[in-house]
């Protein structure tokens, strides 16, 4: 019934001399294809949280932590930075310091995205995935217009997800970052060391620093896959 719909459209805008142009959502942002792709979720946008915990807490989280680290935490600054290797070492941690557990945790389904998420726009798969579903379908009922009547197909606002926002995990408070599961091989093979090593400066200044170069590379890296994976592609 959709495509049928869309031909009526092209025909009447052939008969008036008029373009067609697609859209390849159902809302916005593009990129799930009205949930049809994140229906998967192996495809589902995802978002790297940071939790803050007590020493003696660190014990109850029940899922694996990405990365753990021991700091002084103060407001947005954080010094004495250590990575752990497991939550016992959150023991020898100094007195006064927080434990940060950072986990990848995929969106949950909301309404907006049909009882879906967004999609991993960072992913080349999932953005395959996203061409097939919308591009393709198009091409193949109404491909004989591509370049006449209908010029090309419009997208909205795709992005990789908010900075800082707000969630939870295992009923505790969260902060979070987008994330995709491969960027800790892309950031290595790009920059020469490994991002996890440097979790806390996504959130916090670290010891005072005004620049933080891990930052830096991490918005670079994860602004390098947005292009390469959605934007070329598409």
């Amino acid at each position: 019934e959709w495509f049928r719909m869309v031909r009526a459209c092209i025909d009447e805008a052939q008969e008036l001399g008029m373009e067609a142009w697609l859209y390849d959502e159902d809302r916005w942002p593009s990129g799930a294809a009205g949930g049809l792709v994140t229906c998967d979720p192996r495809y589902r946008h995802k978002n790297l949280l940071m939790v803050t915990c007590d020493r003696a807490d660190v014990k109850r989280l029940k899922q694996q932590p990405l990365a753990l680290f021991s700091a002084v935490v103060d407001g947005a600054g954080a010094s004495d930075v250590r990575r752990l290797k497991a939550p016992d070492d959150a023991s020898e941690a100094p007195e006064g310091a927080r434990v940060l557990a950072f986990f990848v945790v995929a969106d949950e389904p909301t309404p907006w995205h049909n009882d879906a998420t967004y999609l991993d726009t960072m992913d080349h798969e999932a953005v395959r995935q996203f061409i097939k579903v919308t591009h393709e379908a198009y091409r193949k009922r109404v491909g004989r217009h591509f370049g006449g009547v209908v010029p090309g197909i419009f997208t909205d606002e795709p992005n990789t997800g908010g900075l800082f926002g707000r969630a939870s995990i295992e009923g505790r408070d969260a902060r979070a970052v987008p994330w995709t599961p491969e960027l800790p091989r892309h950031f290595k093979e790009r920059y020469g060391y490994d991002i996890l090593d440097h979790l806390p400066t996504l959130f916090f200044k670290v010891d005072g620093e005004e620049l933080s170069r891990p930052r830096y590379h991490y918005h670079d890296c994860r602004t390098h896959l947005f292009v390469d994976a959605f934007a070329r592609q598409c």
